[in-house]
């Protein structure tokens, strides 16, 4: 049998063929793992680009405030489709354990397709509500069906 000596180190050969040679033993310890350095930081760089992007997209979010002494309001903004690189419209929210938070799309015609989405919390809503956590909640509104034009909304949003 011959073998490419080049592609394989010795401990390669052992391993994969020594029930072929008689008298060979395997050595299992001391094994080095050879990894492909240029794929290895290729996914190194995708992981590390991912994560920053996921970090920062809760930067571009705006927060929610209410006036001085209420409890709600009201919030306008544009939604989009979420087909070819579009990207929701996106809100923060903080509040404090055990308020009762409620968010609800203000439909505009029945067939108003507008929707959030509440990160760890439910997705794909017109109108919700939820007992808070101490935490400042990201909130995604977008049009569910794919291709269509930009549109307004409005969205109240209450914590009691």
């Amino acid at each position: 049998m011959l073998l490419d000596h080049a592609n394989f180190s010795r401990t390669d050969v052992l391993l994969r063929y020594a029930p072929m040679v008689q008298g060979a033993t395997p050595v299992r310890h001391n094994q080095q793992v050879e990894v492909d350095l240029p794929l290895f930081l290729a996914i190194a760089t995708v992981l590390v680009l991912c994560f920053t992007a996921a970090a920062h997209a809760e930067d571009k979010c705006i927060s929610i405030r209410f006036a001085p002494g209420t409890s709600s309001a009201t919030v306008n903004g544009v939604a989009s489709s979420m087909d070819e690189g579009s990207s929701s419209a996106c809100y923060t929210l903080a509040t404090r354990a055990g308020q009762t938070a409620r968010i609800t799309i203000v439909k505009k015609a029945r067939n108003d397709d507008t929707a959030f989405t509440i990160t760890d919390v439910v997705d794909n809503q017109d109108d919700y509500a939820f007992k808070t956590q101490a935490k400042t909640y990201t909130i995604a509104v977008y049009l569910t069906f794919a291709r269509q034009q930009s549109r307004p909304f409005t969205m109240q949003v209450s914590v009691k």
